[in-house]
Parts: structure tokens; sequence; C-alpha cells
């Protein structure tokens, strides 16, 4: 068989895959069609607008805030030495396996009329009024989720400040700037596109936020969506608001890639330095605190009480509760483990296909493939029940015409649709991290495989894939970390009696039970920091 006939048997893989990975996101824009305009001109006068107003302020204040705690301590661990840079440098990444709902458990346990800080207040200071604003309220979720999405900016910024913008710096330097002129006139602008890019991703994370905004009782577009649909049953709203959520994840998934565009930059030096300044005594304990204070927000803090939570947990725990603690790790790694595989093989088959076939509508099909990662997992949710009801109803119609009897939801309900919308949901987390891993594969390398009379899935299997071990890796741990912390695509899409650790978590909490939930929160911490510690470990390899 020709080479080329082999191709074509390769091309109705990507393509499949790429009509199944569409169809969820292009259900909203056609279901508006069917909406009247009652239900919009309802929306506008009720809900509406107290949903973009939430909306707007915590997504505005979390990137800010989110923009400071990264950009501060990335510039200080890159460019100056002072008491325990070296552990900082990795441990601020450490926030990543904080999933934000259980963070914002933690916080409301901590800072509680029963928590311990207000303790500390009224027993041991001895005064009558808490001096901290009320933690449930717009500034203390945006305190929150900035404490555990800054990363997004951290590790771009540190990219990049060890390269044209330290660059710039140090030209600045050279003209008389002081440090703080140097690096806004210098280093910040180079950065800009880079640090843009991390905070739309921020944006985009808290766009998709459920959990957190939920337990706070803060009423954003999100939950809008859960609360038109489950609690009222009105699908109209809800795909009305998924519409407008959708709108803006694109919005700002256009903002990003524009900035990635502009991240281009010449070097004008060969080595950047890599040298770094001796802080003054006076200058080294304000900076480990500057950067020690995400850490401390974002992880030991949340974390630490979690602890407290689960300890004091420990003696009331029955056969009954470590059975279900067992069915949670269960769900959990079933759900982990074959959404990572399956995730990572599409992208697998969907990174080697653009870089085999570079026609045109094949790279724009795949593109809209990806842009998944920026959908809000309400929104996907809903864009899979949909197609699957319907096509569950025509299966029970078809059988009942033809066999007398109701075979019941198939798809509906099922770890099917929660494994496809996990697909839809991380493609994009899988497929960029290969499409560039391939990029340092030399082309030659396929040219005489295909020489030898290999086709494309051969070619794949015998040539590329063992070159692609460390993006592999890297895929793999990103996409277990973010599986195991979604919440609302699990909340929606799970079968009957499917609990995992993050459900049970969540449950427990609103239900004002943190002490029941605190076991399974930390599972959920401790599991995610085994990716975290592999991919730091990767990072420091590559550094070297």
């Amino acid at each position: 068989m020709s080479p080329r006939r082999r191709a074509l048997r390769w091309l109705p893989i990507p393509v499949t895959t790429v009509f199944l990975v569409a169809l969820p996101l292009c259900y909203i824009p056609a279901a508006l069609f069917d909406i009247s305009g009652d239900t919009l001109t309802s929306l506008m006068r009720t809900v509406l607008p107290r949903y973009l107003v939430n909306t707007f302020i915590v997504t505005a204040g979390t990137g800010a805030l989110a923009l400071l705690l990264g950009v501060a301590p990335a510039w200080c661990v890159t460019m100056y030495r002072f008491p325990g840079r070296r552990i900082l440098e990795w441990v601020l990444i450490l926030p990543f396996a904080v999933p934000t709902y259980l963070a914002a458990i933690a916080y409301v346990e901590l800072f509680s009329y029963t928590g311990p800080v207000q303790r500390i207040f009224r027993n041991i200071l001895g005064w009558a009024r808490y001096p901290v604003p009320d933690v449930m309220s717009p500034i203390g979720v945006i305190v929150v989720l900035a404490s555990v999405l800054y990363p997004y900016v951290y590790l771009p910024a540190r990219t990049v400040f060890t390269g044209p913008a330290v660059q710039a710096f140090e030209v600045a330097r050279g003209l008389g700037h002081r440090p703080a002129g140097a690096f806004f006139r210098g280093a910040l602008p180079l950065a800009r596109p880079a640090l843009s890019a991390g905070v739309a991703l921020v944006v985009m994370e808290v766009l998709a936020e459920y959990g957190a905004v939920h337990y706070y009782g803060i009423d954003t577009l999100t939950v809008g969506v859960f609360r038109t649909w489950f609690s009222r049953g009105d699908r109209s709203s809800a795909t009305a608001l998924s519409a407008l959520l959708l709108l803006l994840a694109f919005g700002a998934l256009a903002w990003e890639r524009r900035q990635r565009k502009r991240a281009r930059f010449d070097s004008f030096l060969a080595n950047p330095p890599t040298t770094r300044t001796t802080l003054p005594g006076r200058w080294k304990w304000p900076v480990l605190i500057v950067c020690s204070v995400p850490v401390f927000l974002g992880f030991l803090l949340p974390v630490g009480q979690l602890i407290g939570g689960a300890v004091a947990r420990l003696p009331d725990l029955s056969y009954r509760d470590l059975e279900r603690f067992g069915y949670a790790i269960r769900d959990t790694l079933v759900l982990s483990v074959s959404g990572t595989v399956l995730t990572a093989v599409t992208a697998l088959f969907l990174a080697y296909t653009a870089r085999i076939r570079t026609s045109a509508p094949m790279e724009r099909a795949i593109r809209f493939g990806t842009v998944g990662y920026a959908v809000p997992g309400a929104v996907i949710a809903l864009g899979i029940m949909a197609p699957l009801g319907w096509l569950d109803h025509r299966l029970i119609a078809f059988s009942r015409a033809l066999f007398g009897f109701s075979p019941g939801l198939i798809f509906s309900g099922t770890l099917f649709a929660l494994l496809w919308a996990v697909i839809v949901r991380f493609l994009a987390v899988g497929f960029h991290p290969l499409a560039s891993g391939l990029e340092g594969v030399s082309g030659r390398l396929d040219e005489v495989s295909r020489s030898l009379g290999h086709g494309p899935g051969e070619t794949l299997r015998r040539v590329v894939l063992p070159m692609l071990r460390e993006p592999l890796t890297a895929v793999g741990m990103l996409l277990f970390l973010d599986i195991l912390k979604e919440l609302p695509l699990t909340l929606i899409l799970r079968p009957f009696n499917f609990h995992t650790l993050a459900i049970r978590a969540y449950n427990l909490a609103n239900d004002e039970r943190f002490l029941e939930s605190a076991p399974y929160a930390l599972a959920v911490v401790l599991l995610s920091l085994v990716p975290v510690f592999v991919i730091i470990a990767l990072q420091r390899r590559r550094s070297r």
C-alpha cells in the first residue's frame, strides 16, 4: 500500500475526534436560536445584571491580585540572593496542588466565628470586635482564588525574567536608572505579553469556577447556570447564560492568543546574565516575606487547616467511613487515570496529525477542537447532556417500537459522558505541550520511516513516540492534576453512586460538616502533590 493511501486511512481518526470534541462546543450557539425573547428580557430585568457585576468584580480582582502575587516573587527569586531562595523558587508552585473550592472551605473554617483566628482575638487578645473583613465576601473569594491561581502568572514570569526581560533591565541600569525604574521601564514592558497570557489563564479559571463562589454565596454567571438549570429546571435561561459565559471565555482566549503572538523577542545578548545580586541585610528579610506570603496564603494556611480538621476527625472514624473513603479513592483514580490516558492519546493523535498534514482546514479544525480549556465546565456539561439525552430518547423510542421494552438511559449519566466531557475540557492541556515536543523531533525521521514503507501509525509508534517521553510525562501529570481537581463537570455528569474525593469533600462542607469533609479534602491535596512534585523535578532537570 502506498504511503499516500496509508495517510488517507489515518485521516478519519483525527476528523472524528475533532467532530466529537467540537459538538458540545457548537450546541450552545445553535441552541440560542430556540430561545424566546421573553426569556432574554426576563434575565435582563432580574438576575443578569447581578451575575455580570459579580463576575466582573471577582475576575478583575483575582486577575490583579494574582498578577501581584506572581510577578513580585518571580522577579525576586530570579534576580536576587536571599535566605531560602533556592527552596522558594520551587515551593512557590505548590498552590497548584490545592483546588480553589477546598481552599475556600479551609479559609471559612479558619476565619469563621468558631475558627482559631477569631478565638485568638476573643480569648487571648480580649478583642470584642473582629478586625478582619468577613471572608465570605467578594474580597474574601478574590484573595482565596488569587492565592491558589497565581502560579499561572508566576511560571511565565520566571521564564521571561530569565531571558529578554533581564537583558532589558541590565541595559536600563547601564543608562543610569535605579532598580525600580529599570524594572518598570525595561523589564516589565518586555514581560507584558507573557504576563498578560498568564492573567488570561487566571481569568478563564475564574470564569469556570463554581465551588468557591457558590460556597461563598456570590452569584456569578457559572452559579447562575447551575441555579437556573438544576434548581429551576429552566434550560432556556441556562443556555442563554452559558452562551454569555462562553462569549466571555472566548474573549479571554482571544486576548491570550493575541498577547502570545507578541511574545517574540530578539536576543541581543548571546548569553543572558544569570548572576544574582546579593541583597544587603536590610532588604533580605522583606524580600523573603514578599516571596513567602503567596506560599503561606495559597498552600500552608489552607493545607494546615485541612490537616487539623482531618486529625480531629480521626478518633470518630468508623468502618463505614473508611469504606466510603476507599470507594471515593477508587472512583477518583478511575476517573483521573482513565481520563488522563484517553485525553493524552487523543491529544497525541491530533498533534501528530497537525505535524503530517499541514492543510489550512485541518489546522483550523484542530485549533477549534482544542479551545475546550477556555470553556467553563458547566457549559461543556450542558453541551454534552443535550445531544446525549436526545440520542437516548431516540434509542428508547426505537427499542419500544421494535422490541416492546425500554432499555433506559444508555449514554446520559454514565462514565462515558463524563469521560467525553473531560476530553473536551482538557484536550488543550495535552495538545499544546505535545505539539511543542513534536517540533523538537526532526521531520526527516518521518520521511525516512515513510521511505521504508511505514504508515503514520507505525511511524508514530516506532520513531516519534520514544522521543516524546519527557513531554508525555509532563502532559500526563498535568492532565491527572487537572482532572483530579475538576468539580463542575463531575458534579453534573457523574454516574449514579459515583463519588470522587472532590465531590465528597465539597458536599460535606456545603452541608457544614467540615470535620467529615477534611479527610477527603486532604486526600485530594496529597494526590495532587504527586504530579506537582514530578513537574517540579522535570523543570529542575531542564533548568540544569
